[in-house]
């Protein structure tokens, strides 16, 4: 039972994995400033995985530490999500004004990987905090 959820949480991670890389494109980062749909659309699919996540039960303490920790990652993706509105373009990639950017997306990602004491293989191999 335990390794069935673990998978189910590997799925989850993996997905949040592809959410990751998309938000990194400068194309998706463009979408996302020009279009307040494309920031609802991407917001909606980090929800949808946080409440897949949810459907996960928490009979075990090591399942509950795996879904706070993905939890928390996408829950990070939100948070970046959101940053890419509020920052003015020229600042993006940490131009003149500081901006979001890289900086910023390091500090999240590096945050994000504190909170992961240890990364863990799951069934078929994939591997996350």
């Amino acid at each position: 039972m335990v390794c069935g959820l673990y998978k189910t949480i590997a799925a989850i991670h993996f997905e949040a994995d592809e959410f990751q890389r998309l938000i990194q494109r400068q194309e998706t980062v463009d979408a996302v400033r020009s279009s307040e749909r494309e920031k609802l659309r991407m917001n909606e699919a980090l929800m949808k995985l946080l409440l897949s996540l949810d459907s996960v039960p928490g009979v075990d303490p090591t399942v509950r530490e795996a879904r706070r920790k993905v939890s928390r990652r996408i829950v990070g993706l939100q948070e970046i999500v959101d940053a890419i509105v509020q920052e003015d373009v020229e600042g993006f990639w940490g131009g003149c004004g500081g901006g979001f950017g890289r900086d910023y997306w390091n500090d999240v990602m590096a945050e994000m990987e504190e909170g992961c004491v240890g990364r863990e293989e799951v069934g078929n191999g994939e591997v996350f905090c």
